[in-house]
């Protein structure tokens, strides 16, 4: 088997995307910190396919895709993987969760994994376990079952450590609905057990663009200080007790709800800031946290504006 550290990247098989060259932005990022970085093309995108057919619709491989994540990846001896996905890829990191043992020793999977706008199909995903719904019942089975794939959602969270980057207003009904069934999973005291990091994020963060005016190939342009989180939330891997990275999205910062810490923070989300830092506790009025911005500005704006003028009355007179 191959050494060193690695992440697969799996992209999602919907317009625009149409292979897994859709990361290859973040392909340096993580290789400059010493990861080994492998784009996996699943059935039907990037010319990869089954039995020689490249066209083959999602359905025909949607319950063993994990398995071929699996096959393809032993194949390249690849002997432990960090997971990050897009979109429908996303299901493959909770059915690796759920069908096999992921621990500290696992001889296959990482802990840690990374997923963005998942679209995730929770009946299929627990269908084993949940099963169909009885004849003339239809509305209480349903209420019944999405509170027992809340449950278990929360089980299959426990080994691993997901840091999720989920769309402001997605405009897929799949991706949307999928958000919502997670944050009330999320909601109960039992999630307390899983380690899951959700951020919301917006284009500003995330985009995606052409990657030439003649090719009809998506890429996704992201924010270097998102690339950056997802590479040091992948480097906590066996660390212990380490703080999870603090990504702070454009929208939030250009909003005011928070300032963007300096680059000396030691750790930002247990409150130790760089004095040079405008969280420092001396920087930002004794609050030792993430001030908003509109507060200096309405409080200390008129007082700033004074000081220019004196010195330019200063300075006109002498």
């Amino acid at each position: 088997s191959r050494g060193g550290k690695f992440v697969t990247l799996l992209s999602d098989h919907r317009p625009p995307i149409k292979d897994a060259f859709a990361w290859i932005k973040l392909v340096q990022p993580l290789y400059k910190r010493g990861f080994s970085v492998v784009l996996l093309d699943l059935p039907g995108t990037g010319g990869s396919g089954l039995n020689t057919n490249t066209e083959v619709p999602y359905e025909d491989w949607e319950e063993e895709d994990f398995r071929i994540v699996e096959n393809a990846l032993r194949g390249l001896q690849v002997k432990r993987t960090h997971l990050i996905a897009f979109g429908r890829s996303s299901r493959i990191i909770l059915k690796f969760a759920k069908n096999t043992h992921i621990n500290g020793w696992s001889t296959f999977l990482e802990r840690e994994h990374c997923w963005y706008s998942p679209d995730i199909d929770f009946f299929a995903l627990f269908h084993n376990k949940v099963g169909d719904c009885p004849p003339g019942k239809v509305h209480e089975w349903q209420m019944e079952a999405e509170h027992r794939h809340e449950h278990l959602l929360r089980e299959v969270l426990k080994p691993v450590r997901i840091m999720a980057f989920h769309e402001r207003f997605p405009e897929d009904p799949a991706v949307k609905a999928t958000q919502q069934f997670i944050a009330r999973a999320r909601a109960s005291p039992e999630a307390a057990l899983s380690e899951f990091y959700c951020t919301r994020i917006s284009r500003e963060d995330i985009c995606f663009v052409r990657a030439h005016a003649t090719l009809e190939v998506s890429i996704m342009a992201m924010a270097k200080n998102l690339m950056a989180a997802m590479a040091d939330f992948l480097m906590t891997a066996n660390q212990g007790d380490v703080a999870v990275p603090v990504f702070l999205p454009h929208q939030d910062i250009k909003d005011g709800k928070i300032k963007e810490c300096g680059k000396g923070c030691v750790n930002p989300q247990r409150g130790l800031h760089h004095w040079s830092c405008p969280n420092h506790p001396k920087n930002a009025g004794g609050h030792g946290g993430q001030v908003p911005i509109a507060q200096e500005e309405g409080e200390d704006a008129p007082q700033q504006e004074a000081a220019k003028e004196d010195k330019l009355m200063l300075r006109s007179q002498g």
